[in-house]
């Protein structure tokens, strides 16, 4: 159960790390592209951040599973783990928040400007950074 719990994570970071630098190269590059071109992207980009959060569903389900395996639970867990908690936490209600755009539960204007796709971007790309450094710690 452990190796496929643990296979289930490192799979899910790497969807979700290639998913999201793909959609963040996606959208430094269509910058200067043809709106039509520009929409063609963004659907790509929307199918990119739907595998996104399917990974940080992943993520939360197999490293929950592993800390009960392997540690008991998140009872005596440690400052980097915590770290690595909230960054994710942070990083979930990000993508979470660009699914609910996406759903129509919150409003588009939300994401309607090129500068704050590209910033939500950034935000997701740099959370992700922060996360797998946290992570790198907190197991060393």
């Amino acid at each position: 159960m452990i190796v496929t719990l643990k296979f289930v994570h490192f799979f899910a970071i790497a969807l979700g790390v290639g998913g999201g630098f793909a959609g963040l190269l996606l959208g430094i590059w269509a910058r200067d592209k043809p709106d039509a071109f520009k929409a063609t992207l963004g659907v790509m980009q929307g199918n990119l951040a739907r595998l996104g959060f399917v990974s940080i569903l992943l993520l939360w389900l197999s490293g929950a599973g592993l800390m009960y395996i392997l540690y008991g639970g998140f009872g005596g867990i440690w400052l980097m783990l915590w770290v690595k908690l909230l960054l994710v936490t942070a990083l979930t209600l990000l993508a979470g928040g660009v699914h609910l755009i996406r759903l129509g539960a919150l409003p588009a204007r939300l994401m309607a400007a090129p500068a704050r796709r590209m910033k939500i971007s950034l935000s997701a790309s740099t959370l992700t950074i922060l996360i797998l450094l946290s992570a790198t710690l907190a197991f060393n």
